[in-house]
């Protein structure tokens, strides 16, 4: 995958530390927000996760990229992100 570009990793550091990383997939048009990180010890002070996400929805919009995709789950903050929602939906079709 690495070669065909499609990683997109970020990462966040403060005073040299390294205190939120995200690791995710990307195409021509879209960002996957995959799998965030960010430090327990600096967590409970400032908004890592926020500040992390917005370096990383800026740099690609600035890059010409249209969507953001936060992938599955309804966690809150997803919610203050968007204006707008797709859902994935499961069907089972049983043959009688």
């Amino acid at each position: 995958m690495e070669n065909k570009n499609c990683l997109e990793f970020s990462y966040l550091t403060l005073d040299n530390e390294c205190v939120a990383i995200h690791y995710g997939f990307k195409d021509d048009n879209k960002i996957y927000y995959y799998i965030p990180v960010y430090s327990k010890k600096m967590k409970k002070n400032l908004s890592l996760g926020s500040i992390l996400l917005y370096n990383i929805i800026t740099y690609y919009k600035e890059r010409g990229i249209k969507e953001f995709d936060f992938m599955r789950g309804n966690e809150a903050y997803k919610f203050d992100w968007t204006d707008a929602v797709s859902m994935n939906y499961d069907l089972t079709i049983n043959k009688n």
